[in-house]
Parts: structure tokens; C-alpha cells; sequence
């Protein structure tokens, strides 16, 4: 078996280093780790280079294309991982995907790679938030799956690349939502899926308030682009009419009012948009 990770990555000058050492501490590596910048114009790429440089035993690939930024693409990190992708070696029969702006287990790759051997198809790894302050801590479990039948988000995420091409790739219509778009298609193929809980990144919520509301309205956007979810999205816009759910919600009232406003707000917006066209 051989195994290509990919990420995806633009002006990540203030974090980069940090993913990539947290790479470079992993058990094991893959055989080739593909990483695609969309046109930074800060010093990501000078950066990884250097990084690429001082360890050539990690067998990084630096593609810079400019047509995988928001400035170019729609669905700029949807065609980033997918030219990712396209670029690992045709040995490469297995892909692991996480995000750059994440800290990575120490055990994160060697986990993630194990159902494999099981037999797995896909395999969906674990994340936990990066708690750094009371902001972070404050909001960290909104932000945790409830239990352990999440979709896999593909900051922890692993698949045979023959299921990323039967269904086409990741979905460039939109910025966000497209890893859950990928997750039904492969689902609804019934590709067999097994979990790894010990394969866990690290995940920064948000720089603060400001960075986090738009993130959530950028989240619904996505989910409403794509059409995903009307009944949930039902659900919590009669939440925000009538607050109950909220209300008994252990996160209490403002917490929850304020993700669900926002989101919604999203949704509509991603949904009109979407009708439109």
C-alpha cells in the first residue's frame, strides 16, 4: 500500500511552520506529501520550500496555482484538493487529507492509515479544538460531533483514490460544505467506512467573535449552495422563532441562538444564490 497526503494552503505564514512540525513528529509518514498553495502572497511558499529543503526524506510536492484561491475559484479549496490529488503518483493508491491549519497527533498518520489493513475504504479520523483561551474553551463543544456518527470532515479524513474518482472529486461549486458533499456521495456508494478515534488533529475554532460568526454564516452558505440539509435548516430557523430547543440546550440560549442565527442567515443566503443561477 503507498499513501499520499494532501492539504491545501494559502498565507498560512503565521501557522505553517507549526502544522509542519507537528507533521515531521508523526510515528510515520506518507510517501509523498502533496501540498498545494493557491497563489499566497505571503511567505507560505518560501516557507515550505525551506521546510521541503531541510527534509527531503518527507518527499514533499509544492504546486502553487493561483486558480485555487477565493480571488479565482468559487470552490477554491474543493479544486485545490482535487489538483492535490490528481498530482500524487499513480502508486499512491490511498489518500489522507487534512488542513493546514491544524496541529496534528503525534500517532495522527499511523492511526488514520491502520483500518486500511482492515479493509477499509475510507476511513474518517478524529478532531478535537485547539483550547488556548477562554474564547476557545467557551465554544469548543458546540463544535464537537455529539457522538460517533459524524460525517468525517477532511481535516482528519483518509480514502481509497479510486472512490475520490468514482464520484467525480470534491464539489467546486462552493468554499465551504464541499467535504460534506463528498462524504454523502461516497456514502450514498456504500463504500465501507471504518473510524479511527486515535487519529485526531487539532482543530482553531476561530481568532474571536468577528472571525467566528462569519465562518458560521460561511458554513450555512455552503450547505445551502448545495442544497444539504433543508430539515435540519427548518428546524433550527423555527428555533430562532420559537427559542425551546435553545432554551434546554446545554449550551444555553445565547450560544446556541447565536450559531443557529447566523447559520441560517448562511443557508438562506447560499440557497437563494444557488435558485438564482
Amino acid at each position: 500500500m503507498k499513501f499520499a497526503l494532501v492539504t491545501t494552503v494559502y498565507n498560512e505564514e503565521s501557522n505553517i511552520r507549526n502544522f509542519l512540525s507537528s507533521y515531521l513528529n508523526q510515528t510515520v509518514y506518507a510517501d509523498e506529501f502533496v501540498i498545494l498553495d493557491g497563489g499566497s502572497t505571503d511567505n507560505t511558499v518560501f516557507i515550505l520550500k525551506e521546510f521541503s529543503k531541510a527534509y527531503p526524506f518527507l518527499n514533499i510536492n509544492i504546486i502553487v496555482d493561483e486558480r485555487c484561491s477565493k480571488k479565482v475559484s468559487k470552490g477554491a479549496i474543493a479544486k485545490g484538493r482535487n489538483i492535490a490529488i490528481s498530482n500524487t503518483s499513480k502508486s499512491s493508491d490511498y489518500i489522507v487529507v487534512t488542513d493546514a491549519g491544524c496541529l496534528l497527533e503525534k500517532r495522527w498518520f499511523e492511526e488514520i492509515i491502520k483500518p486500511f489493513y482492515k479493509g477499509a475504504e475510507l476511513v474518517c479520523g478524529y478532531y478535537s479544538i485547539l483550547v488556548e483561551n477562554d474564547f476557545d474553551r467557551k465554544y469548543s463543544k458546540i463544535f464537537l460531533p455529539k457522538n460517533d456518527n459524524f460525517l468525517p470532515s477532511s481535516r482528519s479524513f483518509a480514502f481509497k483514490k479510486e472512490c475520490w474518482e468514482a464520484v467525480g472529486g470534491y464539489p467546486e461549486e462552493t468554499y465551504t460544505a464541499e467535504d460534506t458533499f463528498f462524504d454523502l456521495k461516497l456514502i450514498d456508494k456504500k463504500y465501507k467506512m471504518l473510524r479511527a478515534p486515535k487519529a485526531i488533529v487539532y482543530w482553531k475554532i476561530a481568532k474571536d467573535e468577528n472571525d467566528l460568526r462569519k465562518k458560521i454564516y460561511a458554513y450555512g452558505y455552503g450547505e445551502g449552495m448545495l442544497h444539504l440539509y433543508k430539515l435540519r435548516y427548518l428546524f433550527r430557523l423555527f428555533s430562532l422563532v420559537i427559542p425551546i430547543y435553545p432554551l434546554i440546550h446545554s449550551q444555553g440560549l445565547a450560544l446556541c441562538y447565536k450559531f443557529y442565527f447566523y447559520q441560517v442567515r448562511g443557508y438562506l443566503a447560499g440557497l437563494l444564490y444557488s435558485c438564482k443561477r
